[in-house]
């Protein structure tokens, strides 16, 4: 983190909440980690029928990610009308390239945005070099196939028909949510704040300046973060003024962490000392995209904490506070 408290700002919206959602829709495995995400999946198979739901799946859950980074510099409240109207008015060559990942920042340092806007004209030198950049060690971000390929407006025609007709989700009350992260922010200030929304991340300098925080009950257990050149948006589960989970709640959410081989396989790595995402695949044999979600609920749950440091790939360790919490919690089970 810079040696200045990062710029925090507290968003909200049932805006963000629709992109969220969206991103369950698009990717199955995000579906099973979000904990609304099966429900979320259910009502817009239900509401929008199998073809609108195929149609959200091509954007890819980057494409719906990357769109709220759109809607966090916007200057309105993050509403859905506001994400409505932030989508029609603006121009439908610039829609795509938001899309398509040319607002975040890590594409930005491998790529540039002139090659990202050629590669989305067609042009095959910069197409190569686009592939590049996706496949290079510790890339995060994914393009779809039919994000690169679809034309401008045919891209605009569709998202605005999705979120025109996409079903609302009433799961927490965003008001609220703010009111409670703003009052938290006075009282605690930014850097401490920071440290309550992204437990088991540490920023290096430079990594955060300007940050938008955004409170989100349809992103849990994990959160998301859109980093920009100049913003970075980071969606989290609200803050709660109940004070700790009970022991039950604790329980549930640590172990069902653990109950995945996958997920004992990645622990048992870590073990061995830190590692990068590249680290990770390559000791595993599993793809990038499987890896980050069981890494992001294992980072939720405590037992992974994450290093983020500009300019280099994000290291991931064993965090023993989260083995501590889960003996907790299974002490605190039997003897409430």
């Amino acid at each position: 983190m810079s040696q200045l408290a990062p710029r925090v700002e507290i968003r909200g919206g049932d805006g963000f909440d629709l992109l969220v959602s969206a991103v369950a829709v698009a990717d199955p495995d995000w579906r099973a980690v979000l904990a609304h995400g099966p429900d979320v999946w259910s009502a817009v198979r239900r509401d929008l029928g199998a073809d609108l739901t195929r149609a959200a799946g091509r954007f890819g859950r980057f494409g719906w990610i990357n769109l709220a980074g759109l809607l966090a510099a916007d200057r309105g409240r993050g509403s859905r009308a506001d994400l409505i109207e932030l989508v029609d008015r603006t121009p439908a060559k610039e829609l795509r390239f938001a899309v398509a990942g040319g607002m975040r920042r890590q594409l930005r340092e491998r790529l540039g945005a002139d090659p990202l806007r050629a590669a989305l004209t067609g042009d095959r030198n910069a197409a190569r070099a686009l592939n590049r950049s996706l496949a290079s060690p510790g890339m995060l971000l994914e393009l779809s196939a039919w994000v690169r390929q679809v034309p401008d407006r045919e891209l605009k025609t569709v998202l605005l028909r999705l979120l025109n007709t996409w079903p609302s989700f009433s799961v927490s009350d965003a008001v609220d949510g703010s009111r409670h992260a703003r009052t938290r922010l006075r009282q605690v200030g930014p850097r401490a704040l920071l440290t309550e929304v992204t437990p088991g991340i540490r920023y290096g300098p430079a990594v955060l300046e300007r940050v938008v925080l955004v409170g989100s009950a349809l992103v849990e257990p994990i959160l998301i973060s859109v980093d920009q050149p100049d913003l970075t948006v980071i969606i989290h589960p609200p803050l709660s003024d109940q004070g700790m989970a009970d022991a039950g709640r604790a329980l549930r959410d640590q172990g069902s962490a653990v109950g995945d081989e996958t997920r004992i396989l990645v622990l048992h790595e870590l073990r061995a000392g830190p590692r990068t995402l590249g680290d990770l695949c390559a000791a595993l044999d599993r793809p990038r995209t499987t890896l980050l979600h069981h890494l992001a609920l294992l980072r939720a749950a405590g037992f992974v904490s994450l290093a983020v440091t500009a300019g280099e790939p994000n290291v991931y360790r064993l965090d023993p506070a989260g083995f501590e919490g889960l003996a907790r919690a299974a002490r605190g089970f039997v003897l409430d």
